[in-house]
Order: structure tokens, then C-alpha cells, then sequence
């Protein structure tokens, strides 16, 4: 069934590219998809060497990442069995960070190199649906591409020694459709019941007081269609007997973007982890993360105190977006703004919709005047460093 169906899609290559980034060191993930009469083939030579951090993962963890989304996107009305790996062809150089080899660190790789494998299998296999008339609509760009690793650790306020994740990015995000916005929080597309801890259910387990938990503005990747938005949370010390507690920050870092978006579509935002020092928070829910404390330490891996008015703030990535932002409906972004899902000023740069702040729709003139200059910008030739 599954060979029957790949000979419905378009012969082709498609590539991705997924960027790491731990300290100074950045990786990247480089894949060509080549699609052939019934088979399939993922080559991901061209990817960094094998890495002295733990994001590296195995031949069979990648073989793995990219299945998770192959499953869904290609056989979702198929069995999942040993029959739909045999059209299927990994080539995974040894000693790359997807393949990496003795005694290489690994104990990242499920929000590492394995996830970065698993949103370019995404793209590229988006890529070929989105070539197919038949098969278009089963196209998505890439969901929630990068999951945070934050441990607690430390005494709770039962006296008892605690120590555990947060599950917070298990939300996700929904990759925009070929026909339709990506889901808000709307989870990964590998894992259909994934889900995060309540607040309560964390703050019972840990000494810690959430400021926030909520969407995250300008997250989603804009596009006609754009990508489901992520969220954002910060949280302080409380009835902490030792002070506070520490935590443990690691994954794929918070440099790129590695949401994909499709069709011209842009990629969703990528994560922050921010310590914060010296918190003020006087009861109000503060509406940027610069108004929470005396000072903000962006961080990306390694162990920090939480400890006395010390707080941390971690926002993750929204969905990748689909197809031409200019050719958003006004009125779906004026809806966007109204829900807070687009900030005014994102709403004029990116979609070139201009925003009334007196009654929140757009000035009809002014957003011609602003979407006819954006697309005479994208004509101007630009340099190449």
C-alpha cells in the first residue's frame, strides 16, 4: 500500500537543513530526500561531525526521527508494520552527529540530533506532497520543532528531595496546513497525545510560584496560513526551604529557528531560556519578560541556581507557516492582532497589514501602500557575505 502510493507522488529530491547550536558550537542536519517510482531514500550526508555534547544520536535513533513523522504523514490510513519500512532507504555517514560512533555523548539525542533528523523528514516529505495535486492537502510544515530539556532538582517545600522535567513543550505547536492555520499549542506531529503537566501539578512538586504561563505572540511562522504559536512561562523560588532550587538547561539551543515553514511560508520563532535576576514582581502579570527583573542572562546550557528573587522565563517555538505571508487574508490578521496571536507591529513588517489603533482594523489604504513595498523589496538585489 505504501509502495502503491509513493508511485501516485512525483519523482524528485527535496532537501532540509537543521541547525543545533550548544555554547559557540554549531551542528547542522543536512538531508536530501529522493523520491523514485515506489521508494523512498534519506541521505543525510553533508551533516557536522559528531559533537563532544550529548545531542548526537545512533544510526537507528535517526532511522528512528525519521519515521515518527513519515508515519503519520504518508501512512496514516496504512498499517504501521514491517512492511512500511522496506520501501524506505536511510544513508547515515558513520561518525556524523546523526550516526555517531564510540564513545560519542548521547544522552540529549531525543531533543537533540533525533528531533532535528525528525523535522527535516518533515520538510522534505511536506515538500513532496505539496508537488502532488492529488496529495497536497496532506502537506504541513514542520510542528513544534524543539522541545527544551529543563530539569528541577533540589528540596520541595514537602521536605523532600525532588527532581524532574518540565513537560511544558509537550504542547507544541501546529505546523501550518496547505489549506488551513496550524493549531494553537496544537502538539508535535510525531507523538498525537502529547500533552504538559497543570501548573498546580508542578508547583505541588517543586518549591516554585509561576508568574505566567500563556501564548506567545508572534510565534507562529506567518505565511497565507500561519503557524500554530508556542508559549511562554516564567516562574520564581516559593516556600523553598533551602532558598530555591537549581535547574538544568540542554537540548538544540536557542539560536535558529527550526520550525520550517512550506511554500514560502516562514519558520516559527525559536526558543529562549532566560535567567533572570532579581525578579520584581509585584503580583501583576508583566507583559514582557524585561519587566520582570533587574537583569536577563540568556542561557543555553549547563546547571543554574534558582535561588532567593532569581527567576527563569522559557518560551518555545510556534509552527512553521504556509505559503506567501502577503497573500494572508487582511481580515485573518486583523483577527490575529484582536487575539493577541500577532503583535500590530508584526502584523505591518511581515504581513504588510496595517493596523488601526483605534479599532483594531486595518487602514485599507495604507496596508496597499505597505504590501506593494514589501514585494517591491523582495525584487532588490541583495549582497551575499
Amino acid at each position: 500500500r505504501l509502495r502503491a502510493r509513493l508511485k501516485e507522488l512525483p519523482d524528485g529530491q527535496w532537501q532540509a537543513r537543521q541547525y543545533m547550536s550548544v555554547g559557540d558550537e554549531v551542528s547542522r542536519v543536512c538531508l536530501t530526500m529522493t523520491k523514485r517510482s515506489d521508494t523512498l531514500t534519506f541521505d543525510f550526508t553533508g551533516s557536522s561531525p559528531q559533537t563532544r555534547h550529548s545531542i548526537n544520536c545512533t544510526k537507528w535513533a535517526s532511522l528512528g526521527g525519521l519515521f515518527a513523522p513519515l508515519f503519520p504523514l504518508l501512512c496514516y490510513d496504512i498499517t504501521w508494520n514491517e512492511g512500511v519500512i522496506r520501501p524506505i532507504t536511510m544513508i547515515a555517514p558513520a561518525g556524523t552527529i546523526v550516526n555517531c560512533t564510540r564513545p560519542a555523548p548521547v544522552s540529549v539525542a531525543t531533543v537533540g540530533a533525533i528531533q532535528s533528523v525528525n523535522n527535516a523528514a518533515c520538510t522534505t516529505i511536506g515538500k513532496m506532497l505539496n508537488a502532488s495535486e492529488k496529495y497536497a492537502r496532506e502537506a504541513t510544515a514542520v510542528w513544534h520543532a524543539n522541545h527544551f530539556a529543563v530539569f528541577l532538582f533540589g528540596r520541595n517545600q514537602h521536605q523532600r528531595q525532588a527532581i524532574g522535567i518540565l513537560t511544558e513543550t509537550f504542547a507544541g505547536a501546529g505546523g501550518a496546513r496547505s489549506f488551513a492555520d496550524g493549531i494553537e499549542v496544537g502538539g508535535e506531529i510525531p507523538n498525537p497525545i502529547s500533552r504538559m503537566a497543570n501548573v498546580e501539578t508542578v508547583e505541588n512538586t517543586f518549591p516554585i510560584r509561576y508568574l505566567f504561563r500563556r501564548r506567545m505572540t508572534d510565534s507562529g511562522g506567518a505565511g497565507q496560513y500561519r503557524g500554530g504559536v508556542g508559549m511562554e512561562l516564567a516562574f520564581v523560588p516559593h516556600d523553598a526551604p533551602d532558598g530555591g532550587i537549581h535547574y538544568v538547561v540542554s537540548g538544540k539551543g536557542a539560536r535558529f529557528p527550526m520550525s520550517e515553514g512550506l511554500g514560502a511560508g516562514l519558520p516559527g520563532s525559536p526558543n529562549a531560556y532566560i535567567r533572570i535576576i532579581d525578579c520584581h514582581s509585584n503580583g501583576t502579570v508583566p507583559a514582557t519578560p524585561d519587566q520582570i527583573g533587574r537583569e536577563m542572562q540568556p542561557v543555553d546550557w549547563g546547571v543554574f541556581p534558582l535561588m532567593g528573587n532569581d527567576g527563569l522565563y522559557v518560551r518555545w517555538n510556534g509552527g512553521g507557516g504556509y505559503g506567501d505571508p502577503l497573500a494572508r487574508p487582511v481580515e485573518h490578521v486583523e483577527r490575529d492582532v484582536r487575539d493577541g496571536l500577532v503583535s500590530p507591529s508584526a502584523a505591518a513588517a511581515v504581513y504588510g497589514v496595517v493596523i488601526n489603533e483605534s479599532n483594531g482594523k486595518a487602514d485599507d489604504s495604507r496596508t496597499r501602500t505597505a504590501r506593494e513595498a514589501l514585494r517591491v523589496a523582495r525584487l532588490q538585489p541583495t549582497s551575499v557575505r
